[in-house]
């Protein structure tokens, strides 16, 4: 557990969470949880691609204040997300925003007009990173063990000091995942700290997805205005 995190279990919310009936509520929760903390909907936001319908739908703020980021294959609805928001990121994948020519940019930010964010929201994906690290070098560079660790580090460098993420984190118990919350001390965490707080911290009672039986975390992490 990261020196910080160390304020107690997340609380227990226990409405149902069924995948397609329950997510509507997840979102909605989500964003007013940004907005209880300070989120000002006159703010950019970027709404990162797993159900970015949904957060697009739920979104306090004016849709001209929103980015969607992800590339056109991973959005079923991608035209109305295109018409809804003012910009869509095309890029491969939220690790290949961090690359030039394969080499990462580690802490060197060439696309300054992009960390105006206020806000992030949305779900990673869930897993261990294992080989995959291998084969990027930004993945290797934040020294990430999981997509969860890896999009909360990252997603911190798109935000302005004060600035918000708001994730609906999952580990899959079955292959033994555990939580960000839950999961050791390590390298990635440690810089996580270093820039960021935890504010708040919602543990979901059950999360299915594609046959899986998940568990979930919302979480809340401001960037520190040092």
């Amino acid at each position: 557990m990261v020196k910080g995190f160390q304020e107690g279990p997340p609380k227990v919310d226990f409405f149902s969470v069924f995948f397609k009936l329950g997510i509507n509520r997840i979102v909605e929760k989500m964003w007013g949880m940004a907005l209880k903390y300070g989120y000002d909907p006159s703010e950019n936001a970027m709404i990162l691609p797993d159900n970015g319908i949904e957060f697009v739908k739920a979104a306090p703020c004016l849709h001209s204040k929103l980015s969607v980021f992800g590339s056109q294959s991973e959005y079923q609805n991608y035209f109305m997300l295109r018409l809804s928001t003012r910009l869509i990121h095309q890029y491969q994948g939220f690790d290949k925003f961090f690359l030039n020519n394969r080499e990462s940019i580690r802490d060197r930010f060439p696309f300054v007009k992009e960390s105006f964010l206020k806000l992030i929201i949305g779900i990673p994906p869930f897993g261990n990173l294992g080989a995959l690290k291998e084969s990027n070098a930004d993945l290797e560079f934040t020294k990430a063990t999981t997509w969860s660790e890896y999009y909360i580090r990252r997603g911190l460098d798109l935000l302005v000091p004060g600035g918000m993420l708001v994730y609906l984190l999952h580990a899959n118990p079955k292959n033994g995942d555990q939580l960000f919350l839950q999961s050791g001390f390590n390298d990635c965490k440690l810089a996580i700290d270093q820039k960021a707080e935890l504010v708040d911290a919602l543990r979901l009672s059950t999360f299915y997805w594609s046959g899986q039986v998940l568990n979930s975390d919302i979480i809340i992490m401001q960037k520190k205005r040092v």
